[in-house]
């Protein structure tokens, strides 16, 4: 099952919020306009504009390499 992520922000900071597919698409019935592009800009200043990203959190792992000739 596909995850989706919403940007957001307002005047007390930016939030990322955990959605589901049948949320996005209620938000978009509702009128909530997306960004279809990641603005250079911070949150804060995106007004009622969101972002959702569809994808997976990743946390990247350290990992020790030795490579002998």
């Amino acid at each position: 099952m596909s995850k989706y992520y919403k940007i957001y922000g307002d005047e007390n900071g930016g939030y990322v919020k955990e959605v589901t597919k049948e949320q996005v698409l209620e938000m978009a019935e509702n009128g909530e306009e997306f960004f279809s592009y990641v603005p250079d800009n911070d949150s804060n200043y995106w007004g009622e504009s969101c972002l959702i990203i569809k994808g997976e959190i990743v946390v990247p792992k350290r990992v020790n390499k030795f490579d002998v000739d």
